[in-house]
């Protein structure tokens, strides 16, 4: 079987005001126990910088997010293309 493994990063905890900045995924195969296809995005937020303390945990720097981020819907592209 074949299962779709998410990981977020977000701007914080409370949901009302928090924003996504990375997306992980992989297409993981529970037979074999190995990852079959991998990839991720940065996501450039909309409603505020990074916290300090969000970049000081995830490493994630407000730089590298307006540098390589995508918009939210961008992201969702790459993860689901054919969507």
């Amino acid at each position: 079987m074949r299962a779709l493994l998410v990981d977020l990063e977000t701007t914080g905890l409370d949901s009302r005001t928090a924003e996504i900045i990375e997306i992980g995924w992989a297409v993981w195969d529970t037979e074999r126990a190995t990852a079959l296809r991998t990839g991720g995005t940065l996501v450039k937020p909309t409603k505020g910088p990074i916290p300090q303390a969000i970049t000081d945990l995830t490493g994630i720097r407000p730089g590298d997010v307006a540098e390589f981020g995508a918009t939210l819907e961008e992201a969702i592209d790459i993860l689901l293309p054919e969507a």
